[in-house]
């Protein structure tokens, strides 16, 4: 079953949030690279090494679930181009 989720994204002063519906953060993650890693690089003006370094640490990285949160996770993926890369991944409840 397909949950959905938030993705808040905060890079370069920025904050960039989409929603996708996933089976399992790992597939969430595949379909965020697919289709909203494209629309960040044209924002952000990554270059084709900072997207592949973008791809390889967000499944290298393991997500830390938040404390005394309740389906809240971040994946910081550290430095691309001398700022500071955060994702946090919420399993959002439909209403």
């Amino acid at each position: 079953m397909e949950k959905l989720f938030t993705i808040i994204v905060d890079y370069k002063g920025g904050t960039y949030i989409s929603q996708y519906s996933a089976s399992n953060i790992k597939s969430l993650k595949e379909k965020w690279i697919e289709e909203e890693l494209p629309k960040l690089t044209a924002l952000a003006g990554f270059n084709s090494y900072q997207v592949s370094n973008i791809k390889e640490r967000m499944f290298n990285e393991e997500e830390i679930k938040y404390e005394n949160l309740i389906n809240v996770w971040n994946n910081d993926l550290g430095t691309i181009s001398k700022y500071f890369f955060s994702m946090i991944i919420i399993n959002t409840e439909k209403i």
